[in-house]
């Protein structure tokens, strides 16, 4: 149908989603890392408090930290103290992240072709989104390791890379990206008007209400 009908529309893969990818695949390789340290401290220590279990737990505990964008955040922020109870010390969220970094090498390289790639989404243009990330595409095929949870993102971005570069080109009329942002609001203001209304009968009183809430001016109702 798009093809047929909206044969000259612009596909866009919006950032949004294709950026989630990445940061979704972090988070399993995190896990499975976690999960990892857990049953080697259970092995050697039996249940005992060890410096696996510290590290199991310092992961658990910070997975949201280490998916933070650096280059939308700033530098006072990674800066702020806070006291961390599994190595009883007050420690920067920057002195954090580079504790878990410093003790697996896995979770060093995600970590950063994760910011890499927000770097990317950030800061590249439509003239030079695709070199870069192709760029990002060599580096994750070359980081050879079975917690490299980056391949199915990587195969994903080269499947979809014109889609994911049209969503670097600036919308004329609002002087921002393109993105699908406002028809997914639509589309769940519609959802939530048929889930209250516990479905429609008749589809055009269904259309009647969705256009009815979604016109700007309303007339009063009279009862």
């Amino acid at each position: 149908m798009v093809k047929n009908r909206f044969w000259k529309s612009i596909h866009i893969a919006d950032r949004f989603h294709w950026v989630r990818l990445a940061t979704d695949a972090y988070n399993r390789m995190g896990i499975k890392i976690m999960n990892n340290y857990k049953d080697l401290g259970d092995s050697q220590f039996k249940g005992r408090y060890n410096k696996y279990s510290t590290y199991y737990y310092m992961l658990k505990k910070y997975a949201k930290i280490l998916i933070i964008n650096r280059y939308s955040r700033s530098e006072a922020f990674f800066e702020s103290k806070q006291y961390v109870y599994y190595l009883d010390k007050e420690l920067t969220l920057n002195e954090v992240i580079e504790y878990i970094l410093n003790k697996d090498k896995d979770m060093e390289t995600g970590y950063f072709l994760l910011q890499d790639l927000y770097k990317i989404a950030k800061q590249s243009t439509y003239e030079t989104a695709r070199k870069d990330l192709k760029e990002w595409i060599e580096k994750v095929n070359e980081y050879n390791t079975t917690s490299n949870y980056f391949k199915s993102v990587a195969a994903t971005y080269k499947s979809w890379i014109n889609e994911i570069v049209n969503s670097f080109i600036i919308n004329p009329k609002t002087n921002k990206r393109m993105a699908n942002g406002f028809i997914e609001g639509k589309n769940n203001y519609i959802k939530v008007i048929k889930r209250i209304g516990f479905g429609f009968k008749d589809f055009e009183t269904f259309r009647a209400k969705i256009l009815y809430t979604n016109s700007k001016n309303k007339l009063p109702f009279k009862y």
